[in-house]
């Protein structure tokens, strides 16, 4: 019996000691979040960003306006047809920016429940973009980075790089489609995130970006990726299971391997507040504790699927079909 017990501390002494937290087995689940309201939408919706009491969801070629002055009763109160379907949006006030297959548009939103449409770039093969105040960073099939400022709601494009980076891809099915790329913005850093490779971009100057090429190497992330302090993190697959993910920036050590409730083929949103990363997948929402990372646990749950969410004011808004899901956040 003593010689049990000695074993038993010595296992538990190394795993206090571990730099990662590891769960395998059943995933104890959290608080049920509270679903406060529930809106129904014109059309399935797919994207959604926010500005002031307001937030913009695009379903197809359509813009769906929502007031939320009342954080927990929020209601359409109009919507707005853009030329072609929408893959993306991004705000820094007084500019919406939507981008489709083709085109990024400036739409001008001083009056946030009128859009009017101030200028068009012609972008082949667009696939990501993120903004921040008058600068927009693009990225296309091609690899070429493109470095966009907004002035007096025109495009100038600055500057162009071939990223060239071959190993950043990979041919994934039969018809040789290109997995999604992460494009992040954080700081005076943009990230870059592939299969195998992991490029930090220092953006301080346009004119004259430093790029660093990182190895993540035996890693497949399936999700975007967000970064908080030291720490990247992002979903991906350990079979048979899925995995929350923490790497060291600076060494790409393992500081968390959390198993989570998706599926391969879910298609997963990640983001970070506070001291939580939440999850959004087919499988519902989840909402995990990394303030302490050796004692990482999922603090709230809700089985209904999404496909993307924010949070304001205190609630979490999540679009599942087409719905707008409103929940009490934590």
């Amino acid at each position: 019996m003593k010689n049990l017990c000695g074993i038993l501390s010595v296992i538990m002494f190394l795993y206090g000691c571990s730099d990662t937290i590891n769960t395998p087995g059943d995933l104890i689940r959290g608080e049920k979040l509270q679903e406060i309201n529930r809106i129904s939408l014109p059309q399935e919706a797919s994207k959604m960003t926010s500005y002031g009491n307001y937030i913009y969801i695009a379903s197809d070629d359509k813009i769906n306006i929502i007031d939320i002055s009342k954080p927990a009763n929020p209601h359409l109160i109009g919507s707005f047809t853009h030329p072609a379907r929408i893959r993306n949006l991004s705000i820094s006030f007084p500019c919406l920016y939507i981008g489709d297959y083709s085109y990024i548009d400036i739409y001008d939103i001083t009056q946030p429940t009128s859009l009017v449409h101030k200028d068009s770039l012609r972008v082949i093969g667009y696939k990501r973009l993120v903004s921040r105040d008058s600068l927009i960073y693009l990225l296309d099939y091609t690899q070429t980075l493109m470095i966009i400022k907004v002035n007096n709601f025109l495009f100038e494009v600055l500057a162009e790089y071939k990223l060239v980076l071959d190993n950043l891809y990979e041919k994934y099915d039969k018809e040789k489609k290109i997995l999604d790329l992460t494009l992040y913005l954080k700081d005076n850093y943009l990230y870059i995130c592939g299969m195998e490779n992991f490029l930090q971009i220092d953006i301080t100057n346009p004119f004259n970006i430093k790029k660093q090429l990182l190895g993540i190497k035996n890693r497949k992330p399936q999700s975007d990726i967000v970064i908080k302090k030291d720490h990247l993190y992002f979903i991906e697959e350990l079979p048979p299971d899925m995995y929350l993910t923490g790497l060291k920036i600076d060494s790409f050590n393992e500081v968390l391997s959390f198993r989570i409730e998706t599926s391969y083929n879910d298609k997963t949103v990640i983001y970070s507040q506070d001291k939580y990363i939440y999850i959004l997948n087919e499988t519902g929402l989840q909402v995990i504790d990394i303030s302490d990372l050796k004692t990482v646990y999922e603090a709230g749950y809700s089985e209904t699927p999404g496909v993307d969410f924010l949070l304001k004011s205190g609630y979490i808004y999540v679009i599942s079909d087409n719905n707008l899901i409103t929940y009490k956040a934590l």
